[in-house]
């Protein structure tokens, strides 16, 4: 997870306790601490990617804007997923900010992956007031 963080420009020396989410489906948030102040989230979800599911994690400001997200099963086939340039649209935005963007060559992976990104987003927002500061 350190390196995930580390890819998001994040810095940390501790991950928190696991929350939960089951009433929203599949999200679960950890604190993400630095000299024992919470810095941010991580998020962990599904994404659906034509016949399996494959993880997406994400870091989430505490004002519940998106600092990063890394799919770390995302297969050959794509690996555009990765592009830092499509990832940075999402970067600094709310579920609400976030664009609707395709992406070439993977148009189901991205639209896929861009509505899990509003979903854990907007599931952070319901549950946040119960997440440690």
């Amino acid at each position: 997870m350190d390196h995930i963080i580390l890819k998001t420009g994040g810095k940390n020396d501790k991950l928190g306790e696991i929350y939960e989410a089951p009433n929203l489906g599949y999200y679960n948030f950890t604190t993400i601490e630095n000299s024992g102040k919470v810095v941010a989230y991580a998020g962990l979800t599904h994404v659906k990617s034509y016949n399996k599911h494959e993880a997406l994690i994400t870091i989430i400001s505490p004002e519940g804007k998106l600092l990063g997200f890394y799919l770390p099963d995302a297969n050959d086939k794509h690996q555009n997923v990765h592009d830092k340039e499509w990832i940075n649209k999402y970067k600094g935005k709310n579920a609400e900010e976030l664009p609707i963007d395709s992406l070439a060559g993977s148009t189901f992976h991205a639209n896929s992956v861009n509505g899990e990104l509003r979903n854990t987003l907007k599931a952070f927002e319901s549950k946040k007031d119960t997440f440690k500061k």
